[in-house]
């Protein structure tokens, strides 16, 4: 009796190992079947994937799926945001090469609907692509991008500038475009942007005020100097010590004085002074 129930037990172990060996198998056939439905435009297999009706290894694979039929059908301008959206713009996952030249064929189609806030503020803030290549791709494919640049600086201005939801994600992109294909002579129109933005966004585009020796932006910049994040007022320091006029410089020095005075009647202080000696240095950063 006892010797029967052991065999029992032992064949029912083993089936076990069987059927999950099995399922595994399975499983992986799914995962697998999905990246080469992907790869071979398999739109039927796919939307039973989006559709819930094949059982797969990961549940990411039902929304690589959906992203991908959302991504590849055809674009239209009147959709175009909601198409994004559904695609791109849901990837929770490390992208791969099919996903990059999905994104930028969106990003082309945004520029040929006339959506240039949609194009640096979304595309680009999201783009899977880093150092700004996404923009220098499509520039060096003959899209205007630098045309569309001034055109959003042009109508979006004060707080509508960069409203990104990651202003930083969207200006470090647009900043390493700026930087490496040289374009600089749009400091008028970008201090006319960001005057009156939210202070992320005037924070994130010091870099190119910077590396396009923007001196007309110094008083912008000089406005971040009464920051209450301490990072911020020292970004605007450093940058000062770029693009700062001795006449600015003198500014900051005497608003920083009267800061550190009030500061020492006030209880309790408050941490305002940030550039108590603001001097230009070489390397633009400046003594604080």
């Amino acid at each position: 009796m006892v010797m029967r129930q052991l065999i029992a037990g032992a064949l029912f172990a083993g089936a076990l190992v069987l059927a999950g060996s099995g399922c595994t198998k399975v499983f992986m056939q799914s995962h697998d079947k999905t990246v080469a439905a992907k790869k071979n435009n398999d739109v039927a297999y796919l939307t039973k994937v989006c559709n819930g009706e094949i059982r797969l290894r990961v549940e990411s694979d039902k929304r690589e799926a959906c992203a991908w039929l959302a991504a590849t059908a055809p674009l239209n301008c009147e959709t175009l945001v909601q198409s994004y959206a559904d695609g791109p713009g849901k990837r929770t996952t490390m992208p791969g090469p099919d996903d990059l030249a999905i994104q930028l064929k969106m990003a082309k189609k945004f520029l040929e609907c006339g959506k240039i806030k949609e194009t640096f503020e979304l595309v680009v803030q999201d783009s899977y692509a880093t150092e700004g290549a996404m923009l220098i791709e499509l520039e060096d494919g003959g899209e205007k991008v630098e045309d569309a640049w001034v055109k959003y600086l042009q109508e979006n201005k004060g707080a509508a500038f960069m409203e990104a939801r990651s202003p930083e994600s969207a200006m470090g992109q647009i900043n390493k475009w700026l930087e490496k294909k040289h374009h600089v002579g749009h400091c008028t129109e970008t201090i006319a942007a960001a005057t009156g933005a939210s202070e992320l966004a005037r924070v994130w585009v010091m870099p190119h005020f910077s590396e396009a020796q923007c001196t007309a932006a110094a008083p912008l910049v000089a406005d971040l100097l009464l920051s209450e994040n301490s990072d911020h007022r020292l970004w605007a320091c450093n940058a000062l010590g770029t693009i700062g006029s001795k006449a600015v410089l003198a500014k900051v020095q005497s608003t920083a004085r009267r800061s550190t005075r009030s500061a020492k009647r006030a209880k309790p202080p408050p941490a305002r002074s940030s550039c108590a000696r603001c001097e230009p240095r070489p390397g633009g950063t400046v003594e604080v």
